[in-house]
């Protein structure tokens, strides 16, 4: 049919049909060109995207380094390639939000240093936490930040040592711009203080104190009564003198050779004077602060024959320390006190002493004098707060929680005296071991809870007896029959948190045996005298209690009050009472002199009030003791003793520096 069309009809046709296929496929090609194009289009955002998020990314990473490290030179950015107009507008931003950042860190470590000044002067040993919730919380282009990198350096610095500060204690601790300063002002050419190897440190403790003790002209033996003559035996005079007193004067030197090793010696001239009475009973026959035990009522022993015979003979000498005060005497060999090289990190958890140091025997007797809660040691630690000469392993775990000494000391000497400066009496030596647990430790609901113990083992004296008992007699010059002889004490305490933080509590049981020297008990005038004396036992206990006001729930007020009663005096203030008794007083028995002793005790209640000037740096004690002495002269029993009670409380006041 499409044959039999005319010819213009059939061109018309395919002309149409061509027009209608271009048209198609224009059609199609114009969808296929869109399509693309979207495609296209979509590519390039996702492209935008993705490069957009790589720059934020990079710009996150370069604001967290310019956050990290704030003081970051200048000359740093300006080391790097040219940069682009976009690039140099996020330096300026990021050189804004720096110098944003050093002010806010300063301004916050400026707080943060004035708050631990604060924490100083008021004696708080508990570090305020840092405050970070103001560093990068705003963001300005205003002025240039008032505090340059080198000044923040220098805050930071400052805080670093103030914290330092505060954990070991508070001693004052100088910047290197003080120190500096202090060089040019005293002396131009003055130069730091340098050792040829290792890091001197230098520290010390000064006491002083001022006491009154009430008057009474006898001690606790009433030996005219017993003898029936006024002889002037067992007189109190020279123990009741109101007097000054330089109670410590410790120079304490430190060498870190290295990281392992460290060397120690401390000084204490005012060991001394032998001429002052003990606390906080007047009566005790050893030197003031290491044991208040009595044992001798004012007599010196004699022996006519030379070494020891039956004619001993009893002279009096007023008191023990009579010919002290009378002449200004002191003891031999007493001012050196610690000497020994401690060697640590070498084995895990652990440190090794060797050398003269003081025994980890007990909770007060070991701690530092510095950090005492009254004026002096009870009674009973005493005797556990001497030094000796030996070797010593200390391990610690768990965050201090669990600490254990062993230790092997020469232990010379005879019962109540001190034992370091001297060589060993024998070849046996003592051995100590304590353990200490923490339960709770620092928590701050429960607080902190200690609980300890230790025990000592050795034997005293030589071989043989010390009595004339046939020819099994102790070495000449020594005197001593061999004793085993023990400590043993237990300690607790505990510092509450919550309402009663700034509470704390302990207590502390000892006991105690050892062997007397023959003749170095003599009770009463007479021939007998303790010439093959037995094994002496003693025993006591103290408890205490306190209530600090810089560490309680109302530290922060009496901190921001306005008033100076509340800031100056309520704030430093601490309240103190102990409680003691100990069988410290031996008596000659009635029946047999020469070989038992009888024992009495004395009872102490001891009133405190600490002020704490700068913490354990610098405070003023307060101590009033109300003393009372075993009293038998109304009992019949043990009227012929003639054991009285001393009217000898006392009161003391230390003022104290420790740098």
């Amino acid at each position: 049919m499409y044959n039999k069309l005319p010819k213009i009809s059939r061109i018309a046709i395919f002309i149409a049909g061509f027009v209608a296929t271009l048209a198609l496929s224009l059609r199609a090609a114009e969808t296929d060109i869109k399509v693309e194009h979207e495609r296209i289009k979509k590519e390039h955002e996702l492209l935008q995207i993705d490069s957009i998020r790589a720059e934020i990314a990079r710009l996150k990473k370069v604001n967290e380094g310019l956050k990290t490290n704030l003081a970051a030179p200048k000359s740093d950015l300006e080391t790097a390639t040219a940069l682009t107009e976009e690039q140099q507008k996020l330096r300026e931003e990021n050189e804004t939000l720096r110098n944003v950042l050093i002010q806010a860190e300063c301004e916050r470590l400026r707080k943060e240093n004035q708050n631990l000044r604060t924490a100083v002067a008021t004696g708080s040993r508990e570090t305020p936490a840092p405050d970070n919730n103001g560093v990068g919380v705003f963001i300005s282009s205003s002025a240039p930040a008032p505090f340059s990198p080198e000044e923040f350096e220098k805050l930071r610095s400052e805080n670093s040592a103030l914290r330092d500060q505060m954990k070991s204690g508070g001693s004052i601790v100088k910047s290197a711009a003080v120190d500096a300063a202090l060089n040019q002002k005293y002396d131009k050419c003055l130069q730091p203080v340098t050792t040829k190897h290792g890091k001197l440190t230098m520290g010390g403790l000064l006491s002083v104190w001022y006491y009154s003790i009430q008057n009474d002209t006898k001690t606790w033996v009433n030996a005219d009564d017993a003898s029936g003559r006024g002889s002037g035996y067992g007189s109190n005079e020279v123990s009741d003198n109101d007097s000054f007193r330089v109670r410590y004067a410790e120079l304490r030197f430190t060498m870190d050779l290295n990281d392992k090793i460290s060397a120690h010696i401390m000084i204490d001239a005012a060991k001394e004077a032998a001429s002052f009475p003990t606390f906080p009973s007047n009566q005790g026959q050893g030197v003031s602060g290491e044991g208040v035990a009595f044992y001798n009522a004012g007599f010196d022993v004699q022996t006519p024959g030379g070494p020891l015979t039956t004619d001993q003979e009893n002279v009096p000498n007023g008191n023990v320390r009579a010919n002290a005060v009378r002449n200004g005497d002191g003891y031999n060999n007493k001012l050196l006190q610690d000497a020994y090289i401690n060697f640590h990190t070498i084995v895990p958890h652990h440190d090794f002493t060797i050398g003269q140091f003081k025994r980890q025997i007990g909770e007060e007797g070991s701690r530092n004098s510095e950090e005492l809660d009254f004026v002096e040691r009870s009674m009973i630690t005493q005797v556990a707060s001497v030094r000796d000469m030996g070797v010593q392993a200390h391990g610690s775990w768990w965050d201090d929680r669990l600490q254990y000494w062993l230790g092997a000391f020469n232990g010379a000497g005879t019962a109540f005296q001190s034992r370091y400066n001297r060589s060993d009496d024998n070849d046996s030596k003592d051995f100590v071991g304590s353990l200490l647990i923490r339960p709770i430790h620092k928590d701050e609901t429960w607080g902190s809870l200690e609980l300890g113990g230790s025990y000592l083992f050795g034997r005293s004296g030589e071989a043989g007896s010390s009595g004339l008992l046939g020819n099994n007699q102790a070495i000449n010059g020594l005197n001593r029959e061999s004793t085993a002889k023990n400590m043993a004490y237990l300690w607790a305490s505990y510092m509450p948190q919550g309402p009663m933080k700034g509470m704390w509590a302990r207590g502390e049981y000892g006991h105690f045996r050892d062997r007397f020297a023959p003749g170095e008990v003599a009770s009463f005038p007479g021939d007998d005298t303790s010439s093959f004396p037995g094994v002496a036992k003693t025993s006591g206990y103290y408890v205490a209690t306190g209530y600090r006001l810089s560490k309680s729930i109302w530290a922060e007020k009496l901190c921001d009050s306005t008033g100076r009663l509340a800031k100056h005096v309520l704030m430093p203030l601490e309240i103190a009472f102990r409680y003691e008794q100990m069988l410290n007083l031996f008596h000659q028995d009635l029946d047999r002199p020469e070989r038992q002793l009888t024992r009495f005790e004395t009872r102490v209640l001891t009133g405190g009030l600490n002020y704490y000037i700068s913490d354990h740096n610098a405070r003023i004690q307060l101590n009033y003791n109300i003393v009372n002495d075993q009293d038998n002269n109304q009992d019949v029993s043990f009227n012929r003793r003639q054991v009285r009670e001393v009217r000898n409380d006392s009161l003391v006041l230390n003022f104290q520096v420790f740098w």
